[in-house]
């Protein structure tokens, strides 16, 4: 079972990097649905909406994430994506204030703290 959905998954990522995004959310979603403790499915699945311009449902599975692993950077950077894509600036700073946050000093997550601290800076700045 374990290995059938690695199978599915490593066909799902293929998908995924060809850009046939609707056809790798089919997969992650029955994966997300067979295992749906797995995060890792979850944060696929959402990036597949998230790619696809279906923020709502994108923010729904990175929801999803948060509640199994609180303090997981990744769902609060990616929803802060799709909250600035849908034009919520507000909730999009508290997202990257809590992707700050939960980085914290995990060296695995310093170029997405890094990032984060660059979108919540002004763009006046930006040398051109």
């Amino acid at each position: 079972a374990d290995a059938d959905l690695q199978i599915l998954e490593a066909y799902a990522n293929q998908l995924f990097s060809s850009s046939n995004f609707g056809a790798a959310r089919n997969i992650y979603l029955l994966l997300s649905t067979l295992d749906h403790w797995n995060i890792e499915y979850l944060l696929a699945l959402g990036l597949c909406h998230q790619r696809l311009k279906d923020h709502g449902e994108a923010i729904g599975c990175f929801t999803r994430v948060a509640t199994l692993k609180i303090d997981e950077p990744r769902s609060a950077f990616f929803t802060a994506l799709s909250l600035q894509y849908m034009g919520c600036e507000e909730q999009a700073v508290k997202a990257l204030n809590a992707v700050i946050m939960w980085c914290g000093e995990q060296t695995q997550y310093q170029a997405m703290k890094d990032s984060a601290k660059r979108m919540l800076t002004p763009n006046k700045e930006e040398i051109l």
